[in-house]
């Protein structure tokens, strides 16, 4: 089983090209096998791509603002087609884009279907990264269910769930991968954990209190051949620290 590194995650050891390529060739030594490519402060496509030969790190998506994908569309397109990239997609989009009724989800929606179409004749699927405001509900149903069901059909509008969003927003993490069955290729991997009575935040792999072995099965059942990526926003420590110990925990259950 292979798994993938959110370069988020180390997007402040990205902010050279020579840290571009010691984190890369970092992440491959750890057993990573491929890269989203999110946050980078130094992105240069044509180092990404030769670093991602090299090392045998797959491009599997990218997280690009909305404004850009409205703004700078050819651009974005040209940069991950380069790459070879099966997504790109946005990381959120804010509240203050739209109306936060039912109405405005579903125009938002519309507005974002409409960019995954014109993302078709580049062969690469728009992905919506979810965080735990997607599940307030608006008449009776939360605004992710909304856009579940106001793009199904819309075959190039895929998502990209976050585990650790879904538990904060209270919802069933597995129910969520099931609903999205054959339109989820990509799965942030990202643990959940209680400071105490009243706090959580997120933690490296199996330090937490997701269950990684439903999660992961749910995923290969549902969406095969999908990419499962570490995230973690957030590292107590050297974020390469916390990556080593959740692919580490990765390989060794389900490696």
């Amino acid at each position: 089983m292979e798994f993938g590194a959110q370069l988020y995650t180390l997007r402040d050891l990205l902010t050279t090209k020579e840290d571009v390529e010691r984190t890369f060739a970092k992440a491959a030594e750890m057993g990573y096998k491929s890269v989203q490519v999110s946050g980078m402060k130094y992105l240069n496509i044509q180092q990404i791509k030769e670093l991602s030969e090299k090392l045998d790190l797959k491009v599997v998506g990218a997280h690009v603002s909305i404004d850009r994908f409205e703004q700078e569309f050819e651009t974005v397109m040209e940069e991950y087609s380069a790459l070879g990239a099966p997504t790109c997609g946005v990381g959120g989009v804010g509240g203050d884009k739209f109306e936060q009724t039912a109405d405005g989800v579903k125009k938002l929606t519309e507005h974002l279907v409409g960019i995954s179409e014109k993302m078709k004749p580049y062969n690469i699927k728009f992905t919506y990264h979810n965080h735990a405001f997607e599940f307030i509900k608006y008449d009776g149903k939360t605004q992710f269910d909304i856009m579940i069901e106001e793009s199904r059909g819309a075959d190039n509008f895929t998502f990209c769930y976050d585990t650790y969003w879904a538990q904060v927003g209270g919802v069933d993490v597995c129910e969520y991968i099931e609903k999205l069955t054959g339109r989820l290729p990509l799965l942030h991997l990202k643990d959940h954990k209680m400071v105490d009575r009243n706090n959580f935040t997120m933690c490296e792999i199996g330090q937490g209190t997701l269950n990684w072995k439903n999660i992961i099965e749910t995923y290969q059942k549902t969406n095969p051949g999908g990419f499962m990526v570490v995230e973690q926003d957030y590292c107590d420590g050297c974020p390469l620290d916390s990556m080593k110990i959740s692919i580490d925990y990765l390989m060794k259950n389900f490696g």
